[in-house]
């Protein structure tokens, strides 16, 4: 695979994680505890942005999940993905400038 198919695929499950999270969040807001149905596709989308193992670390994880906060301010339709995909591609060259090395 090389480094643009990784970028896709990373980009790809950002998205993804973006929408569960908004979903489980909005839950949350309604009194439902779903924390238990995150994804947590950080590691998968970490290796695929070439972070090796000591490089993942809490701050990492802990400014994604900062980033990922974001997408309540997202509308989210069937017709538009454009805010979540600039989302998830604020947040892929957010990491990768603020967390150099890979």
């Amino acid at each position: 695979m090389n480094a643009q198919q990784r970028s896709a695929i990373a980009l790809n499950l950002i998205a993804n994680d973006l929408i569960n999270t908004k979903l489980v969040m909005g839950l949350r807001a309604l009194g439902i505890d779903a924390g238990v149905y995150g994804l947590c596709l950080a590691e998968s989308i970490f290796i695929l942005m070439g972070y090796g193992k000591t490089q993942q670390t809490a701050e990492l994880y802990d400014r994604y999940a900062a980033l990922s906060r974001k997408v309540l301010d997202v509308p989210l339709s069937d017709a538009d993905h454009n805010a979540l995909e600039a989302l998830a591609l604020e947040i892929y060259e957010t990491l990768l400038r603020e967390f150099p090395g890979v």
